[in-house]
């Protein structure tokens, strides 16, 4: 493989990754994801947080996504 087969091969890789970590969501967190989740959140509070971490966080029911 030539170097610059290798480059491009690379940028094709952030690229994927910059998209995915680019999208949010908005929730609404039900309990405090601080000890849990050292996120330095109340109850009740809305935030935008990375789709990942959002979705994490409703799974465990730490939080509600709002619109």
């Amino acid at each position: 493989m030539k170097n610059s087969e290798r480059i491009s091969g690379n940028k094709k890789d952030v690229k994927s990754k910059a998209s995915s970590v680019g999208k949010t969501l908005k929730i609404k967190f039900l309990l405090s994801p601080t000890g849990k989740y050292n996120l330095a959140y109340n109850e009740g509070e809305v935030a935008e947080l990375p789709e990942l971490k959002a979705k994490e966080l409703i799974d465990d029911e730490y939080a509600i996504k709002v619109k």
